[in-house]
């Protein structure tokens, strides 16, 4: 018992007071193991967001005589939240439940951890979401897993519509050869990543332009798992640039044109000069 890393305790049912309480208790949370045993040690000491419940969960386990497990926080006697998991065994005499037995071990810094990663995955859900381009996880099959809501609006299709399809059904006919042999160099690690500027097909089929960035996803072994895609919309500035070519094969058209009547108006000057002559 003095051994184990975790307060080792004893719970007289009857009273609901500890019988016992090793020495680590004190080493955890800072209270002398003395205090342990003064009446309702347990729950004034625990954090009130878990007094309640954690009573109640208890309590309850011992009347159905179920052995059970919780996590829960205790203020330490300088004022620390120390987060504990509290293993309990419920030991029955005459059929009913006479003591608590179990052991109570220290996982703040765990806890820390998983709130942290938990935060961490929040901030990422939220850019993922609320990035103001579109963004999508494609496996190894080239098909959509994930994706926001800026890759949903840029092709008219929901979330969940997405994930029924592939690059190839959004994909205009002509550049899907193109993308293919990209994203397959990067499933295959010849390449970590790309970017084409190609066309997608709406869910009515009409053509939009998007300049796609391609970056490869790897497991923990390094293995290519998935690529994530991202995608700006593009097509304003594309058509502002079929308009500027446009622009262009007329004015130099007009410059032929001016070149042409220019060589024609001298040609006719040379004949009625001829003709004067003659």
């Amino acid at each position: 018992v003095n051994s184990i890393d975790g307060i080792v305790w004893e719970v007289d049912v009857a009273s609901f007071q500890f019988t016992y309480v090793s020495p680590q208790a004190e080493r955890i949370l800072g209270y002398p193991v003395e205090r342990w045993y003064e009446p309702d040690f347990w729950l004034r000491h625990m954090h009130q967001v878990d007094r309640g419940w954690a009573a109640d969960f208890c309590l309850r386990a011992t009347r159905e005589k179920r052995d059970h497990e919780f996590q829960y926080r205790m203020l330490a006697v300088d004022g620390r939240v120390v987060w504990l998991h509290d293993i309990v065994r419920v030991i029955a005499e005459k059929g009913q439940p006479a003591k608590l037995r179990g052991i109570m071990v220290d996982i703040t810094e765990s806890r820390k951890v998983q709130d942290a990663l938990r935060e961490s995955e929040g901030h990422f859900r939220t850019i993922f979401e609320e990035a103001p381009i579109g963004l999508a996880y494609v496996d190894s099959s080239f098909r959509i897993r994930k994706s926001n809501r800026a890759l949903s609006r840029f092709l008219g299709y929901s979330e969940e519509e997405l994930r029924n399809v592939s690059f190839v059904d959004i994909t205009h006919p002509d550049d899907i050869e193109k993308d293919a042999s990209l994203a397959g160099q990067v499933f295959r690690g010849e390449i970590e990543n790309y970017q084409l500027e190609k066309r997608y097909l709406k869910k009515g089929g009409e053509i939009v332009w998007g300049m796609l960035s391609v970056s490869m996803i790897r497991d923990k072994d390094g293995k290519v798992v998935s690529i994530l895609g991202m995608v700006e919309n593009i097509s304003s500035r594309k058509e502002v640039e079929d308009q500027l070519r446009q622009s262009q094969k007329m004015e130099a058209l007009g410059q032929l044109a001016g070149g042409v009547a220019h060589d024609f108006n001298n040609l006719i000057m040379a004949i009625n000069a001829y003709s004067e002559i003659s």
